[in-house]
């Protein structure tokens, strides 16, 4: 079925690249289709059918605009039906918090959804010499989300959420409905078994390290262990080996798993300590397709800035998946780490041949890095044009609530992913959800990755 056709007249002095790429966004977000009509104008209006919906806000200038420098916020119009679950106040970053109907037919809105939506999707505020983690990142507690108390709001998802109940004040019955979301499940195979088991040279320094820094002999013979028993194909003894058991809780829930592999290996500890094409490691991939899951590439640490180690890194993977007999087209990406930059990876990747990215979180901080949950087409800094990259946002990984906190699964970090999931989902989106395999190995972190995905 084709969307619902809106004229939409926009400033001619206004006009950009960056412009238009938002509004597209936006009109996928609501469902619908522009019919663009420039004008000699300032100002934006939707219009249809003789009635007219008119955004203010400011148009010039989106990619070297600065971030908010405070919040506000504005009650839901009380002759609007707010949706299930919707916040009473709508964030509003940019613009003033005023929506009037002055006659009839006609709607103002003075929140500048133009400007909130370019900001927060491209990331413009990355741009800037801020803060660097020691992994090169930018952190979330650098945001201006964070710093304004939004981040974990999805103000973009809001305010299409206001945008679409007016649109159906004034033209009801044209919008497509709008459905709650699910959930987008994914494991980052950093460690798929204990590295220790890896060489002889490897088992050494795990026995020294449970024996003389953890004082466990416990430890030191569940590793040995775990070693002797995988060279007989035997699994059952690795913690970190949990993948059959990942996917049988996933085909309970319905949902169909990411698999980010790495391809290179490297000496550090942030680097992969296993080689593709293991027996091993293929019998996994050949399982992983045959059951239905998908498979993308973790790109490598560091690799976030070149299109060439990422290509090299997705033919790797490609080749291991021939090789296991389940031949793939890698297409999604996420980086190892997180590392990401809003000015790089996204021409880098988009070099690379991927035509989705799963980066789009925050390692120090859960929430909505776009301010969205919706999967969306990426905007390039490079070529200031809109990207062939579609991002899928990243809501929470496991680890970034357990750094927050001692090492352990509670009740209260369980409740705070459920809350992020129903928010995501509320507004339509996915949940992007990240558990790696290697925090399975208790049964409160089973329960609680069960609980999180059904």
């Amino acid at each position: 079925m084709s969307p619902v056709i809106f004229d939409l007249r926009i400033p001619k002095a206004a006009d950009s690249p960056a412009l238009r790429w938002t509004l597209s966004v936006l009109a996928d977000f609501l469902g619908i289709a522009w019919r663009i009509r420039e004008h000699s104008g300032t100002e934006l209006a939707i219009e249809r059918e003789g009635m007219q919906l008119l955004l203010r806000g400011n148009l010039q200038g989106l990619a070297q605009m600065m971030p908010p420098s405070s919040l506000t916020l504005l009650p839901w119009p009380t002759r609007l039906t707010r949706p299930h679950g919707a916040d009473a106040n709508v964030p509003v970053l940019f613009g003033e918090p005023k929506c009037s109907f002055p006659e009839a037919g006609r709607c103002e809105l003075a929140v500048d959804v133009i400007r909130t939506a370019f900001f927060m999707l491209s990331r413009v505020e990355e741009l800037a010499p801020t803060p660097r983690d020691r992994h090169g990142r930018f952190p979330g507690w650098a945001s201006a989300a964070a710093r304004l108390g939004v981040l974990q709001r999805p103000v973009v998802d809001e305010q299409v959420a206001l945008l679409r109940a007016l649109m159906d004040a004034l033209w009801p019955n044209s919008l497509p409905s709008s459905s709650c979301g699910g959930v987008d499940v994914s494991c980052d195979v950093d460690e798929p078994y204990e590295r220790w088991i890896r060489s002889p040279a490897y088992l050494a320094k795990g026995l020294a390290g449970a024996l003389l820094r953890r004082g466990s002999p416990a430890v030191a013979m569940r590793r040995l262990r775990n070693a002797l028993a995988s060279r007989r194909a035997d699994y059952r003894h690795d913690p970190n080996w949990t993948f059959d058991w990942y996917m049988d809780q996933c085909e309970r829930a319905e949902l169909q798993a990411r698999f980010f592999f790495i391809a290179r290996q490297g000496g550090r500890d942030v680097d992969a300590a296993y080689d593709l094409r293991e027996p091993r490691m293929l019998g996994l991939l050949r399982r992983i397709c045959e059951r239905g899951h998908l498979i993308g590439l973790h790109g490598s640490y560091g690799s976030y800035r070149s299109a060439e180690a990422l290509s090299e890194e997705r033919r790797t993977l490609e080749s291991a998946c021939e090789l296991a007999g389940v031949p793939r087209e890698i297409v999604d990406n996420r980086q190892h780490f997180l590392q990401w930059t809003v000015n790089e990876s996204v021409p880098c990747l988009e070099q690379a041949g991927f035509k989705t990215d799963s980066s789009g979180g925050f390692s120090d901080a859960p929430g909505f890095r776009f301010g969205t949950s919706r999967p969306f087409q990426m905007w390039s800094w490079h070529s200031m044009r809109p990207s062939k990259l579609t991002q899928r946002p990243l809501i929470v990984m496991e680890t970034t609530l357990l750094a927050q906190g001692e090492r352990s699964i509670s009740e209260q970090l369980v409740d705070q992913i459920l809350t992020l999931r129903t928010t995501a989902t509320q507004h339509g989106g996915s949940f992007g959800f990240l558990w790696h395999n290697s925090n399975l190995s208790s049964a409160a972190e089973r329960q609680a990755f069960v609980r999180c995905i059904s």
